[in-house]
């Protein structure tokens, strides 16, 4: 997560994954080639070739990457989570008044792997509220500097980040 702008009024955080993107863009572009220059020399398996391997391209590109964009504005005292895929665009506008921090959320795979996301704790009727600012999990430590960083523009101590969590 980058950092884009951070004042006292304003924080805005951005993420892109430039690499995954163009990873996904070059396995399917091989694919496609490969499968083409099968099909130009008369073997008609290069379809299915070029049909599988630019299929997992686009598949990889649809889900896995994903521009992200969170904005903290104090003068409209709101809060932008803005996502964006090729498939997709989704905005959450939120009151900064309810926002009592961001925790970092874990997930275990069974194969002893660990990931993280980002995630806003709200106030809600009943206790805290979690409000996750993507849905993929990543293995950096996007996560970790994202919510420390909306926890230092808030003045949130971390010492208070373990209740709001629970």
């Amino acid at each position: 997560m980058k950092i884009m702008r951070n004042t006292s009024r304003q924080l805005v955080m951005e993420s892109t994954p430039w690499f995954l993107a163009i990873v996904a863009s070059f396995i399917m572009l091989a694919f496609v080639a490969a499968g083409l220059r099968l099909v130009f020399s008369g073997n008609l398996m290069g379809f299915f070739i070029s049909l599988f391997g630019g299929g997992l391209g686009v598949t990889c590109l649809v889900i896995y990457v994903e521009r992200l964009q969170v904005v903290l504005n104090r003068d409209s005292e709101t809060v932008h989570v803005r996502r964006r895929t090729l498939t997709n665009h989704e905005e959450d506008r939120l009151y900064l008044g309810d926002l009592l921090g961001a925790v970092v959320e874990t997930s275990y795979s069974k194969s002893g792997g660990t990931t993280w996301r980002p995630v806003l704790m709200l106030r809600g009727l009943a206790g805290p509220v979690a409000c996750p600012i993507t849905e993929i999990f990543t293995g950096d430590d996007m996560a970790r500097l994202a919510a420390d960083a909306i926890n230092d523009w808030l003045g949130v101590e971390r010492t208070r980040m373990p209740e709001l969590a629970s």
